[in-house]
């Protein structure tokens, strides 16, 4: 098991059969060759979804792997709220008050659409951009540590381990700030439990229209002009 974890075993355990009628391809594919599993056959993929660096993985090595990742993913999901919380206070204009005090005051002046601009939208375009690094790092783990030999299961995985940070961001992350500041509320006025969270929850909708409203003007525009393809 550590040796799966952590040493990349030279031995291989994928093969590639070509046969020659489609007839006797199916009938590979459910014969039955193994009662203990350890032969897995299955329709190879087309040789452009194939990483080709991965093949030679052994299975058992990808496995162990794989779920040591989700065990990480996990943890870190768990821990997501610290550093989308120190992305909240560090791009907050007020805090960028207190570590620049003439800023506030300079911009508002000079560019008061700016500075309008940087009060609604600053926080949630620095968590856009760390939720940016979030596919490049798990693209990263899963191609090159847990070793996957397809790019349509690499693609699966990151969409899957993304999806689960941005909920978690989005509701968790959110809900629990707006609890979180409701809470002392609620312990010195326990009868009004309803009122109070009547009052601080629909709060949350500012904050998921900003979203939408950056995610549309950001994300939408680079996905359809792709100014990456330029720089090829």
């Amino acid at each position: 098991l550590l040796a799966n974890a952590t040493i990349r075993r030279a031995s291989c355990t994928t093969a590639f059969v070509t046969l020659r009628s489609v007839s006797r391809c199916v009938e590979a594919q459910q014969v039955l060759l193994s009662h203990d599993a350890i032969w897995q056959v299955r329709e190879a993929p087309e040789p452009r979804d194939i990483i080709w660096q991965n093949v030679r993985n052994p299975a058992e090595q990808v496995e162990t792997r794989h779920r040591l990742a989700i065990a990480a993913s996990v943890w870190g999901l768990l821990f997501w709220s610290v550093p989308v919380a120190g992305i909240q206070l560090l791009a907050s204009i007020d805090t960028l008050t207190k570590l620049f005090p003439a800023t506030k005051r300079d911009l508002k002046d000079a560019c008061p659409g700016v500075f309008n601009f940087l009060t609604n939208y600053l926080p949630v375009m620095a968590l856009m951009g760390l939720q940016m690094v979030l596919p490049v790092i798990f693209r990263q783990v899963a191609m090159r540590y847990e070793g996957h030999k397809t790019k349509s299961v690499l693609q699966r995985i990151i969409f899957r381990r993304c999806f689960n940070y941005q909920l978690a961001t989005l509701y968790i992350t959110q809900s629990f700030g707006s609890l979180w500041s409701s809470l002392e509320l609620i312990l010195d006025h326990p009868t009004q439990i309803l009122e109070i969270l009547s009052t601080e929850l629909p709060k949350i909708s500012v904050y998921f229209t900003t979203f939408v409203v950056a995610r549309i003007g950001t994300s939408l525009p680079l996905l359809i002009l792709r100014p990456w393809s330029y720089c090829q």
